[in-house]
Order: structure tokens, then C-alpha cells, then sequence
């Protein structure tokens, strides 16, 4: 069984906020840590809400001081080996970082598999193209590509 779930933009951008007010309270002393932002928006065709979402985040990123090579984004109709490879650069980034923040923001249409808990098994769909399994992403294929080194802390906005 495969079911469909939308969340509200109100609930993502109160998410948000709080996000930028953990961070700012984490940075507020002024202590150089490595931060990392990684911006994952993936509207179907004609959808336009999710590059709002991009260059909203973008922005309130860059107010509260990352620097704009430390935001990437992936935008657009994009395909599961693309985020994949997206993941695996930003791992291989991070893996010396012994502290830190990367903020990882997913902006699209989410699926779960499975008929129980027990057996859910949530995903980001990427594009309403077919096959679907050419641009669906598990979640925890997402935090397995990952790999995040012990010490940094990973926040997750999913508004998916």
C-alpha cells in the first residue's frame, strides 16, 4: 500500500523559523563552527512553491550569516541518481568535520510504503514522472549516503 501525504506550508515555515532560532542561539556567541545548508526543492510540473520555498530558505540562510558556498541547492524535475550524487559530495565534505551544523531542507511531495509502522518506509518524491522508482529517495537512503561524523548535528526540515 502506497499513500500520499501533503503537510501545510504554515507548519513548514514555523518549522523554519525555529530552525534559524536554534542556530542563531547555537552561533550567537560568535564561535566558528562549519555549517552547511543543503537545499533539496522538487515541484512536479507546474508547480511553483517549492522554488518560493528554495529562495525563501536561501535568503533566510544568508541573514543569518552562511555564506553562499556553504548553501547548495538542487532545484527542479530531478531524478533519484542526481540526489544521490548530490549526497554523497556534501558526505565527502563533511567527513573530516569533527562539529558543525548541516541543515538539510527538502521541499516536495512525499510517499511511504508499507502497510504498518512497522513497515513504513517514507520517501521524497522527486517528480511526477514514470517509473517512479527512477525518482523516488527513501529517507533512509538519504541519511545512510549521508554519513554524518559523530559530533555534527544534522537538522532536518521535510516539508514534504
Amino acid at each position: 500500500m502506497t499513500r500520499n501525504f501533503r503537510g501545510g506550508r504554515q507548519v513548514a515555515a514555523a518549522a523554519f523559523v525555529c530552525l534559524l532560532l536554534v542556530l542563531d542561539s547555537d552561533h550567537a556567541a560568535g564561535a566558528s563552527v562549519p555549517r552547511l545548508a543543503v537545499i533539496i526543492a522538487a515541484p512536479w510540473d507546474g508547480e511553483t512553491a517549492m522554488g518560493n520555498d528554495l529562495a525563501a530558505m536561501t535568503d533566510a540562510l544568508l541573514q543569518r550569516g552562511f555564506a553562499p558556498q556553504d548553501i547548495v541547492a538542487l532545484e527542479g524535475s530531478l531524478m533519484r541518481p542526481v540526489v544521490l550524487a548530490l549526497l554523497t559530495t556534501v558526505s565527502r565534505r563533511v567527513a573530516s568535520w569533527t562539529d558543525g551544523d548541516i541543515v538539510l531542507i527538502v521541499s516536495g511531495h512525499g510517499n511511504v510504503h508499507g502497510t504498518t509502522p512497522a513497515t513504513a518506509r517514507p520517501s521524497v518524491v522527486l517528480s511526477n514522472e514514470e517509473p517512479i522508482a527512477d525518482y523516488e529517495v527513501f529517507w533512509d537512503e538519504i541519511f545512510a549516503t549521508l554519513q554524518i561524523p559523530a559530533g555534527v548535528r544534522l537538522v532536518v526540515l521535510p516539508d514534504t
